[in-house]
C-alpha cells in the first residue's frame, strides 16, 4: 500500500489565514454599523423635514389669528370685557346678558375657543400658541369662566366651551418664553411670512408678539 504524505499549513500561514478572517469580520461590522448610521440619520433627516413642513402649514392660519386678535374690533370687545366686567359682583350665564355684553363677551370666548379646537386636534403648534397667546388665554378664562361655568348650569349648556377650559388649564401651567415663538420664527425665511401675509389678503400684519 502507497502511502501519501498530507501537506499541513504551518504556524505562520495559519496565523495569516486567522488574520484574514479577522479583518474581513471587521469590516462586514464596520460597514453594518455604517448602514445603521446612515438610516438613523436618514430617519432624523425626514423626520425634521416633516417638522418644518407642518411649521410652514401653520403659517398662515396663525397670521390670520394674529390679524384677527390685533382687529379693532376684537380689541374693542376684549378690553371692554378685561376692564368692566371684572368690577361686577354678580355673575349670570352668558346668554343672559345684556345685547353687548352678550356679543362682547361671547365674540373673545369663541375666539379662544377657535383657537383651543385647532391647538388640541393638531391644527394649530401649542407651543407657538402659548408663546404668542398664553396671556389673554389665562385673561379671558379668569374673567369669564364663572360666566361659562354659570352657562353650563342649564340643561341644554352642559359641557360648553370645554376646549377652552382645556387650554386655559394648560395655559396656567405651562411656563414658554415668548421667546421661543420667535425661535419659531425665525426658522422660516422672511419671504414665507409675507407670502402667508399677501395670501391673507394683503392685511397689514406686525410680528411683534402681543402681550
Amino acid at each position: 500500500m502507497r502511502w501519501t504524505r498530507a501537506i499541513m499549513p504551518s504556524n505562520a500561514e495559519m496565523a495569516i489565514g486567522d488574520n484574514r478572517v479577522y479583518g474581513y469580520n471587521d469590516l462586514v461590522t464596520a460597514l453594518n454599523w455604517i448602514a445603521v448610521v446612515l438610516s438613523v440619520a436618514a430617519v432624523l433627516i425626514t423626520v425634521r423635514q416633516v417638522t418644518y413642513a407642518r411649521q410652514a402649514n401653520h403659517l398662515p392660519l396663525f397670521v390670520d389669528i394674529l390679524r384677527e386678535y390685533r382687529s379693532l374690533e376684537f380689541q374693542r370687545y376684549y378690553h371692554y370685557i378685561t376692564t368692566e366686567f371684572p368690577k361686577r359682583t354678580t355673575v349670570q350665564p352668558l346668554s343672559d346678558l345684556e345685547d353687548y355684553d352678550r356679543d362682547a363677551a361671547l365674540t373673545v370666548v369663541y375666539f379662544f375657543w377657535s383657537i383651543a379646537y385647532l391647538t388640541v386636534y393638531g391644527i394649530m403648534d401649542e407651543e407657538m400658541v402659548m408663546a404668542t397667546l398664553q396671556t389673554p388665554i389665562r385673561r379671558c378664562w379668569a374673567i369669564l369662566g364663572p360666566y361659562i361655568e354659570a352657562e353650563r348650569e342649564k340643561p341644554d349648556r352642559i359641557g360648553m366651551f370645554q376646549f377652552l377650559e382645556h387650554i386655559a388649564v394648560r395655559a396656567e401651567s405651562t411656563s414658554i418664553p415668548k421667546l421661543a415663538v420667535k425661535r419659531r420664527l425665525q426658522r422660516h425665511s422672511r419671504v414665507d411670512l409675507m407670502s402667508a401675509a399677501h395670501a391673507d389678503g394683503g392685511a397689514g400684519v406686525s410680528h411683534q408678539v402681543p402681550n
